[in-house]
This record gives C-alpha cells, structure tokens and sequence, in this order.
C-alpha cells in the first residue's frame, strides 16, 4: 500500500519536475541506503536504510519506465513495454541468483553483504551519471 502510494507520488513528482530529477533522486536515496547498509554492523542498523531503500526504488522505477514509454513512438509503446519489462526482470534474476551465490559460497557472509552492498552503491551511482548524461531534462 505505502509502496503504491510512492509510486504514485514519484509520478505526479515526475510530470511536475522531470523524470530525470525523479530517477536521479531515487538513486541518490538508494546509493546511501546501499552504503549504509555495506556499513552497518548488526542487523538492527538495517532497518532505516532498507526503508529509505524501498522509497529510492519506488522513485527511481516511476522515473525509469516513464522515460523509457515517452520515448517509444506511439505505435510500438506494448513493444517498449515488454522490452522495458524483460530486460527489468533479466537484470534482477541475474542480480539475485549472483548475490545470493556469492552469499551463500562465501566464508565470510558478512563481510560478502557489505562489499556486495557496496558494489550496489556503485552501480547505482553509476546509473545516476548516466541519466543525467542521457535522460533529458524534461520528458
């Protein structure tokens, strides 16, 4: 529910502000949750920032599929859609089956969350450069 309503928020934000500075946001938020996260010593310390986590997704996944169904011509957007979709779905299978192997591989489990954590925050920061390289400012 509360998931929905950030939804909601990211895509009313997103036609008042620009999907890149609503992406840009999201990922901004989640960059610091993963780091945060790569820094926390027990589990307790988790809790706020796999919340702040989840409203950095909700945010950064309105941004991202509103640009990618702007930008498809108007006879191809079921086509974008799925595309978007699969490539989406490809991206986190492929996310969670590496994680959870190196997790469950590693002697260490908690020093593996941290740095894979971290290599999160990196990636993500990496796709923030990107839009604001290649997202235009207002879609």
């Amino acid at each position: 529910m509360v998931f929905a309503g950030l939804l909601l928020t990211g895509g009313a934000l997103g036609d008042r502000l620009g999907n890149r500075r609503v992406f840009c946001t999201g990922v901004a938020v989640f960059t610091v949750s993963s780091a945060a996260c790569a820094l926390a010593r027990d589990a307790p310390a988790l809790v706020a920032p796999m919340m702040a986590a989840g409203f950095g997704t909700s945010f950064a996944l309105t941004g991202t599929t509103t640009t990618v169904m702007a930008a498809a011509p108007p006879g191809c957007s079921g086509t974008a859609s799925a595309l978007f979709n699969t490539a989406r779905q490809i991206g986190s299978a492929a996310g969670v089956a590496l994680g959870g192997t190196l997790l469950a591989t590693a002697a260490d489990q908690g020093r593996c969350l941290c740095l894979s954590m971290a290599a999160g925050a990196l990636a993500y920061l990496t796709a923030a450069a990107l839009a604001l390289r290649c997202v235009p400012r207002k879609s």
